[in-house]
């Protein structure tokens, strides 16, 4: 019989230490997971961070080459203020219609365009602003009796209306 007992608490120390190396490996390849989930929550936030800043800078310097593209007019008007004294009134006009026109390039080059509207044109609400009204026998009832300000399109899509009288006929 203590035979018996002796090879049963063999056994039974045998299970111990196969469950406690089984437990063990457990335990380790929680704590590997757990490594891993970690590393990869820690790749994931500077992902996120790199886009965030990579955004933010897209955002910063959206304009910069639109920007750069104006930077001759704004040469232009510190020429012209240079020789102010010297200048007459025709000169610095021609400074001004200069400028005017290397502006409008500018612009249409980055698509946009200027709304056409000429007096005695039917009012538009999708591209006028109606802002004073007249009435004027001479003119179409609902019609562009003056333009105030000038509208732009940009790409099909008007980004200033322009703002307008219009005639009304009572």
């Amino acid at each position: 019989m203590s035979e018996d007992r002796d090879h049963i608490e063999e056994l039974l120390d045998e299970e111990e230490t196969v469950e406690l190396d089984e437990t063990e490996l457990l335990r380790k390849q929680i704590k590997e997971l757990n490594d891993k989930i970690l590393r990869q929550a820690a790749d994931a936030e500077n992902y996120r961070k790199r886009l965030i800043k990579e955004t933010d800078d897209k955002i910063k310097y959206a304009n910069q080459s639109l920007i750069a593209k104006f930077l001759p007019v704004l040469d232009n008007f510190d020429l012209a203020l240079q020789h102010r004294d010297s200048s007459t009134v025709e000169v610095a006009m021609e400074g001004v219609a200069l400028n005017q026109r290397v502006l409008i390039d500018l612009l249409e080059k980055a698509g946009m365009s200027k709304i056409e509207t000429a007096i005695g044109d039917p009012f538009d609400p999708a591209s006028h602003e109606a802002i004073m009204m007249t009435n004027n026998p001479d003119l179409p009832d609902n019609s562009v009796a003056m333009v105030v300000q000038n509208g732009y399109i940009m790409s099909g899509r008007v980004i200033r209306p322009a703002k307008v009288q219009v005639n009304k006929i009572n």
